[in-house]
């Protein structure tokens, strides 16, 4: 699908939702492919390559926000950076699926909220509210990484920040307490916004969203009475052994096993490591909820294997391992 419907775009110069284009699903949002696609229109014929480098250049621009100068501590950055996507277990830097780049935008945008100091600086809330945006218009489980992001995002201020938001409704006139406020809600407008602009951008063309398709089909009566058909029972089992025992390669560990070494690594950081400015219960609280946002996801992921992808597709996924849990 990622590289059709960047070459549908070439060559119609219109998105997967033209009528002509023959995209496999023309409802996913266009953002990476749309990227991809004004790279490739500087070539004068359709090539692929230009896709692989756009992608990978869209990573870079996310690492290189965090870079200000070089020191050593910017150099092991930059490495670490670099190899991470080589252990998510494929070829991360010569594929153009987006499930992987998701969950890195989604790791920057973290990142984005408490290097640039999310609450102190415009520039901080504009790189947080750029990348919800892309992440929602790069695919549609991107909407569900930008609402658990958000939700972190709240948590932390009403837990943390409470100065910040009683100084927002204290201070100024009131058209200076109105700009304040939309500015350090911009990510919450950002996600509203995008996400009705495609919604009545699909009803316009008269494409159903893959939501409308969701609600309809997932039955959780049917799972709790355990009323399933056969291949729903199976992907069930498939999927229980791809997060418990099913290794990651390269890392040979199951996803289990990584978020319970990831929950002790943390204990221990927080408890002797000693952050500057930053108190070790709020580092302790985000991660204990990226922990569970990542079991949210996975969650969703499950559903979906079980009650929208059809019988082919929800097997064949489970069982190439990782992709659940990546």
């Amino acid at each position: 699908y990622w590289g059709s419907v960047v070459k549908s775009m070439y060559t119609f110069d219109a998105l997967g939702t033209y009528k002509e284009s023959n995209v496999l699903v023309n409802s996913y949002l266009p953002g990476a492919s749309l990227f991809q696609y004004f790279w490739s229109r500087t070539f004068p014929s359709f090539t692929e390559f230009a896709s692989y480098v756009a992608s990978n250049m869209f990573y870079f621009s996310i690492i290189l926000a965090f870079v200000k100068n070089f020191d050593y501590k910017r150099i092991l950055f930059l490495l670490s950076s670099l190899l991470i996507p080589i252990v998510m277990g494929i070829n991360f830097y010569s594929t153009l699926y987006v499930d992987c780049l998701l969950g890195l935008l989604a790791g920057g945008v973290f990142l984005f909220y408490h290097y640039f100091k999310y609450e102190k600086s415009p520039f901080g809330i504009l790189m947080v509210s750029s990348g919800i945006t892309m992440l929602i218009l790069t695919k549609d489980m991107g909407l569900l990484f930008a609402a658990i992001l958000i939700g972190i995002i709240f948590v932390d201020f009403i837990l943390f920040k409470r100065d910040i938001i009683k100084q927002v409704f204290a201070d100024g006139t009131k058209l200076q307490k109105l700009k304040s406020l939309l500015l350090i809600t911009l990510p919450i407008i950002s996600l509203l916004i995008v996400n009705a602009l495609w919604r009545y951008h699909l009803r316009t063309v008269d494409i159903s969203s893959i939501f409308t398709y969701t609600k309809s089909h997932i039955d959780l009566n049917a799972l709790i009475s355990g009323n399933l058909l056969p291949y729903q029972v199976e992907t069930i089992q498939l999927f229980k052994d791809a997060l418990v025992n099913k290794p990651l390669e390269p890392l040979s560990f199951s996803y289990l096993q990584i978020v319970i070494f990831l929950t002790l690594l943390a204990a221990i950081c927080v408890t002797y490591v000693r952050m500057k400015k930053t108190k070790p219960s709020r580092l302790l609280l985000s991660l204990c909820l990226v922990i569970f946002c990542s079991l949210v996801y996975s969650l969703v992921l499950f559903l979906s294997y079980v009650f929208i992808f059809s019988q082919y597709e929800a097997l064949i996924f489970v069982m190439a391992a990782g992709i659940a849990v990546r």
